[in-house]
């Protein structure tokens, strides 16, 4: 009987160790931070830690809590749908599929190549391939193929501690997987299993031109809209027919755009890079109009500038795609002839904030003002944000936009958009402002596209020390509210901040 009742107790006793230690395994820290959430630490884990140490995924950013911690991941970086596997093998058992920018709720990060997560509202769980998940919403973005401008490393994270995985030289084709907020995105070097991280400041759309640092350093506006009379020398490649120097705009082209990283793109009167045979400069984003690209050189195009007024050689591999650009006339063109850019681009120096507003599906951006499935150049999600660059486009309806996320220009339905704090065309800082410091004892501060604690709408991060630049007046900053409308230098884009977390610098 003695045997029985020691059993017992020794049972009651394990049940009860195990389960304090189940209770303790359940508590996390809540220090302090943006809302009480973001500035969580936590220690790491031994099972979060157990990859190869040249693994080159993105889990060092993505992944910093214990096992499980719920955090919302976002499939990036795709064309076609991704499985959801039973193993993290590549031939498990498919469970389900996922399209880019599904959501899915981390569970676990003990795999070197996958992370087991949850999708479909807990309905299945599965490994899906790390590579191909963000933890930012608005850095997910589709595949696309960018160049290295510059010689630059390529890093393991994005974090303040990232190491150095290899050096890229410029040139070099890589396949970008998500534009996250802040400096890096994360990439694949084409052709290759090296991940990492990138400075997207030394990510181009286009190769770069060998001689392009030249172009820069020989800024001579006064060459514009000169050298009307070639003479035979310097014209042996006008024996096509082609009209060098001023003149109408054409009837029939195609409408490309000037995309150069530094300096200009030149209009030439030869087929060849050389600072004598200049017609004029065009700049970054400005119209080129494409008369013929039969000029028996690869790399050459006969063009018009609109602006400059000129025809000329422009270098092809310095041009972008605008709107739909099969045989463009002047008759099918009344939406493009106010000289905006359509597609790719970088971020406007000049804008008003608006959020997309629908009650379903999604809004579109368009190459063309009106409504049409072939003219959708992305699509903006129910509270993404909209930067419009004007309202003067001629149509009651549409206007012309930015999406930060999808990195395009185009038009939008103005209906279907609200507008945000200080939208009366924000532009990039120059004086009247005064610089607060970012305080945080550790984690982050979000920078948000609405004055809420929420994590869909963070657009990025600002860490201890980063400076916002904080304007007085009701339509910049309510002094009495949480949430302030501020500047942030580092991204260069306005947002939203907890005002608890930045002080007034002693540099002003």
């Amino acid at each position: 009987m003695k045997k029985r009742k020691l059993t017992v107790l020794t049972a009651f006793l394990l049940a009860a160790v195990m389960s304090f230690s189940s209770g303790c395994s359940l508590l996390r820290g809540g220090g302090g931070g943006d809302d009480g959430g973001e500035n969580e630490s936590r220690k790491e884990t031994t099972s979060s830690r157990t990859k190869k140490e040249n693994d080159t995924d993105i889990s060092k950013s993505i992944y910093k809590g214990d096992e499980g911690d719920g955090k919302h991941l976002y499939v990036t970086g795709v064309s076609d749908p991704i499985a959801v596997r039973e193993t993290d093998e590549d031939n498990g058992k498919v469970l389900a599929q996922l399209n880019l920018g599904d959501e899915v709720t981390l569970l676990s990060a003990d795999s070197a190549t996958c992370y087991y997560v949850s999708v479909k509202d807990g309905d299945v769980e599965g490994y899906v391939k790390k590579n191909f998940l963000t933890d930012e919403k608005m850095a997910v973005c589709k595949n696309e193929t960018g160049f290295i401008s510059e010689t630059t490393s390529l890093f393991d994270s994005r974090d303040d501690d990232r190491k150095e995985l290899s050096k890229l030289q410029k040139n070099t084709a890589v396949v970008i997987l998500s534009k996250n907020s802040g400096n890096f995105w994360y990439v694949n070097v084409k052709d290759t299993k090296n991940y990492g991280y990138v400075k997207c400041t030394n990510i181009s759309d286009k190769k770069v031109e060998e001689s392009s640092s030249k172009a820069s350093s020989n800024n001579t506006s006064s060459k514009a809209n000169t050298n009307n009379n070639n003479n035979n020398n310097n014209n042996n490649n006008n024996n096509s027919g082609f009209r060098f120097g001023s003149g109408s705009a054409p009837q029939n082209y195609s409408l490309y755009y000037a995309s150069v990283k530094t300096g200009y793109l030149a209009i030439r009167n030869a087929m060849k890079y050389d600072s004598s045979n200049e017609l004029g400069q065009i700049q970054n984003g400005e119209a080129v109009y494409v008369v013929s690209t039969n000029t028996g050189n690869a790399d050459y195009w006969y063009s018009y500038s609109p602006k400059l007024g000129i025809y000329g050689y422009v270098n092809k591999n310095y041009l972008t795609v605008g709107g739909n650009n099969a045989n463009t006339n002047n008759n099918n063109n009344n939406n493009n002839n106010n000289g905006f850019r359509l597609g790719s681009g970088n971020y406007p120096n000049s804008y008003s904030v608006y959020y997309a507003s629908v009650s379903s599906g999604y809004l579109a951006i368009r190459n063309a003002m009106k409504f049409d499935s072939s003219n959708e150049l992305g699509q903006m999600q129910n509270g993404e944000e909209v930067l419009v660059v004007s309202t003067n486009t001629g149509n009651a309806d549409y206007w012309y936009c930015y999406s930060p996320k999808l990195g395009v220009y185009g038009y939008v339905n103005k209906n279907y958009l609200t507008p945000g704090q200080g939208s009366t065309v924000t532009t990039t800082p120059s004086s009247g402002y005064e610089i607060w410091d970012t305080r945080v004892s550790s984690g982050y501060l979000a920078l948000r596209n609405a004055p809420s604690y929420n994590s869909s709408n963070e657009v990025a991060k600002l860490y201890n020390g980063d400076v916002v630049y904080v304007y007085s007046g009701t339509s910049y900053v309510n002094f009495t509210d949480t949430y302030w409308w501020v500047y942030s230098p580092k991204y260069d884009r306005w947002g939203y901040v907890d005002s608890n977390y930045i002080y007034k610098s002693n540099r002003n």
